[in-house]
């Protein structure tokens, strides 16, 4: 789990302040078919979704939200309000759960969190979104907005000129994500540039280390040892994770970002459509870092999580 190595510091604390804040942030608060039965005596602004889930609307704040920074239906609050500030994303570093803008993380009156309970309500929380109904269906979105992002902050030089296509994959296994890539490949374009993102919701989604192992064996011994000319030494590969980490950097550091994207990704490109880019990667990789470090981890993980769907929520 990616919340592991934040609960092996004793010093993770936290007590709710009842200040109201994280009920005021932007965002929303999404409901399963249960959850919005429990909240049928509230009156609630709710748009209805797939399979009868729901999602508050906040508008300044939620709906449940009383003058007295108290939650109306506290009893029966949804997953996603329980389980904070114990979500996947917030615990996935020191770094990160320090940054959390929650007056009642760290706070030097605030008593050490029992290891349990931190852990019960992550695996509550990640189980929750396994369910959503839209998070599969909102993949290729996710990375739509996330390639957006790339080309704004010109992590890539060809992101803006290069024609995109996404596919979505349902593999979970090497194999499977063998099989996709190169289908992928046959559909990449001879001459013109194109990159074809391959997208895996449901392939090592907690562990980018086991997706980093996959996309190297998929580069070096499926691609590089083929005497297909289609793939060897013409297509370039590369892997994105949420939770990729860079050996020997820090778990903060705002590099991560470089090689970090909303679901397990895999992009693809003709390397002759990228001969003249491809000779300037020294540079590319110094002024990404430049980049990167200028805007800062907590700025960073905002333009990232916005990227998710729901974007406030997930890991």
């Amino acid at each position: 789990m990616i919340w592991v190595n934040l609960l092996s510091v004793s010093s993770l604390r936290f007590a709710c302040t009842q200040c109201g804040d994280c009920c005021r942030v932007e965002g929303d608060v999404w409901l399963n078919p249960a959850e919005a039965a429990e909240l049928q005596a509230n009156e609630l602004t709710d748009v209805r979704l797939e399979g009868g889930w729901r999602r508050l609307q906040r508008g300044e704040q939620c709906v449940l939200l009383t003058e007295e920074n108290r939650c109306a239906a506290h009893e029966v609050r949804p997953t996603q309000c329980r389980a904070y500030p114990f979500w996947p994303r917030i615990l996935r570093s020191p770094a990160t759960w320090e940054a959390e803008p929650c007056e009642g993380i760290s706070s030097d009156s605030a008593p050490v969190v029992e290891e349990s309970e931190a852990t019960a309500a992550a695996a509550e929380w990640a189980a929750w979104l396994r369910r959503f109904p839209s998070r599969r269906a909102a993949a290729v979105a996710d990375t739509e907005r996330w390639a957006q992002l790339v080309a704004d902050l010109d992590l890539c030089p060809w992101a803006r000129s290069a024609r995109t296509r996404y596919v979505q994959s349902d593999a979970t296994t090497r194999d499977g994500a063998s099989v996709a890539i190169r289908e992928a490949v046959e559909d990449l374009p001879e001459d013109n540039l194109a990159i074809v993102f391959v997208v895996f919701p449901d392939l090592c989604v907690t562990s980018f280390e086991t997706f980093r192992e996959i996309v190297d064996y998929v580069e070096d011994v499926e691609f590089g040892a083929s005497e297909d000319p289609c793939l060897a030494d013409v297509v370039q590969l590369a892997g994105f994770h949420p939770n990729w980490l860079f050996a020997d950097e820090p778990d903060d550091a705002p590099i991560h970002f470089e090689k970090r994207a909303p679901h397990p990704t895999v992009s693809l490109v003709r390397a002759s459509a990228i001969e003249g880019a491809a000779a300037a990667t020294r540079q590319i990789a110094a002024d990404n870092e430049r980049t990167l470090n200028a805007m800062g981890t907590p700025a960073l993980q905002a333009r990232f999580n916005a990227c998710r769907h729901p974007p406030s929520t997930t890991s």
